[in-house]
């Protein structure tokens, strides 16, 4: 009997499905629609990306999502050039119709600790030194600097929809201050399935017997 319990267990659990990437993109090629706006540039180190925008609502938007209950996203966000934190640089990242995941500022002016301070990993207007929460400074190869921030966020999400909304304000020029998109991966998590509930059951039971 406790042979065919495992059995059972490792059919149910093979059968449980998992989480789905519904998108992803290095912008190593072109891209399409789903974007709103499809530059593609290369940094002088040669990283490819999508951007760079000062001033500018750049919209992703995604269809035909299997069933889910959350999803999750998450890219590369790169700050370019002169962009100066808590002087007025917004950045923003929101879910139309949702919640807004972040809004806050960076900044690459460090000056040996003396420039402006930044409000990322929190809200806009917490304050930190330049450059807290960065994967990467000065890796990209501009001379007024530059940084990278790896973000990761999950939120709840029902629809077979969704837009994602990044955007920037109250920056200066694109040539002065910018900022850009790369490695983009979205996620659809589904909620767990009658099956996977079963499996957690005859676990229980497996567990009395021994």
């Amino acid at each position: 009997m406790r042979k065919m319990l495992c059995l059972l267990v490792c059919c149910l659990a093979g059968n449980f499905v998992g989480a789905t990437t519904i998108y992803s993109n290095d912008f190593e090629s072109s891209v399409g629609s789903e974007w709103s706006a499809t530059t593609i540039k290369q940094t002088p180190s040669g990283q490819r990306f999508l951007g760079d925008w000062s001033n500018t609502l750049v919209t992703l938007s995604l269809g035909s999502i299997p069933s889910h209950t959350d999803i999750k996203l998450e890219f590369d966000l790169y700050i370019l050039q002169t962009m100066d934190g808590n002087n007025g640089d917004i950045w923003t990242l929101a879910i139309q119709d949702g919640p807004v995941l972040l809004n806050t500022t960076f900044t690459n002016l460090n000056n040996s600790g003396q420039g402006p301070r930044q409000s990322y990993p929190d809200n806009y207007p917490s304050s930190h030194p330049a450059h807290t929460g960065a994967s990467a400074v000065r890796s990209l190869g501009y001379k007024a600097g530059d940084s990278t921030y790896h973000l990761v966020y999950t939120f709840n999400h029902l629809e077979d929809d969704v837009v994602i909304n990044f955007q920037g304000s109250s920056m200066q020029s694109v040539s002065d201050e910018s900022w850009g998109l790369d490695n983009i991966i979205v996620t659809a998590v589904p909620e767990p399935t009658t099956i996977s509930l079963l499996t957690i059951g005859f676990m229980g039971i497996l567990k009395k017997r021994n």
